[in-house]
């Protein structure tokens, strides 16, 4: 970003929502033909945002849990270039995104840096109340399961049993995957678990004394702060077999 600067080129924001009109959609169309290059974290179905610009995609994370591949749908316009994390999630990403291998270059993760320099915090924000880390806190981040092409949340976390069985001087901090389109999950009345509004991940992982997730490849990110890390797989078999499938082995250990 310093070197961007120094040069004085010129940087903008795109933000692509689905709920997005016609007027803001006409407005990041033309904002993208005022620059020479577009760099994505995320990546867009086709028709969202359309560009003949050079396109750079970012892998937003550090490995893979979950296969990404192959999607039937085009997920972004033909980008040039990909960085990603490893040599080991090289052809995934390439197979993803239909690019060929020299085209992806291994560079590392986007959060990786800001994550492994992390140190505890002494607070932070949930829901906007100040929740100091002398109480345990665990971290759980479940990822979404894809459902008739909808992100929707697992169907098996009953919040009010769980909030139930924490002891005092423990609570939960659920962060849901950024594309999950259902918030049912959401439940008032509950005293020791509260939902990350955090911008990304690292905030939240500051402060965590355990790690949960079920699937999700934020694993990697808890692994670099050396956090106890536990998976909650209730629904394994189904979403190894009818979902996105996974990249590594639950019953033997690896």
């Amino acid at each position: 970003l310093n070197s961007f600067l120094e040069a004085k080129i010129e940087l903008a924001n795109v933000s692509i929502s689905e709920s997005d009109n016609l007027e803001e959609y006409i407005d990041r169309v033309c904002l993208a033909q005022k620059h020479k290059l577009i760099v994505t974290s995320a990546g867009w179905w086709g028709p969202d945002f359309i560009t003949n610009r050079p396109v750079v995609q970012l892998w937003h994370g550090v490995g893979l849990l979950k296969k990404v591949s192959p999607i039937t749908l085009p997920i972004i316009s033909n980008p040039l270039w990909g960085i990603c994390s490893s040599t080991k999630i090289q052809p995934e990403y390439a197979e993803l995104f239909g690019l060929g291998l020299h085209q992806v270059f291994p560079l590392g993760g986007v959060l990786a840096n800001k994550i492994a320099g992390l140190r505890a915090a002494t607070s932070t924000n949930y829901e906007g109340k100040k929740t100091k880390v002398k109480k345990t806190i665990i971290l759980y981040c479940p990822t979404f399961r894809l459902v008739n092409w909808k992100y929707v949340t697992p169907n098996f976390i009953d919040l009010q049993k769980i909030d139930k069985s924490l002891n005092e001087d423990e609570i939960l901090v659920i962060r849901l995957h950024p594309r999950t389109e259902t918030r049912d999950i959401y439940k008032s009345g509950l005293k020791r678990i509260f939902f990350s509004q955090n911008e990304d991940i690292a905030t939240d992982l500051s402060t965590a004394d355990y790690f949960i997730t079920d699937y999700s490849s934020s694993l990697w990110y808890a692994c670099l702060l050396d956090k106890p890390l536990f998976f909650w797989v209730p629904d394994l078999h189904e979403y190894r077999n009818g979902n996105r499938g996974i990249m590594l082995s639950f019953e033997d250990g690896k």
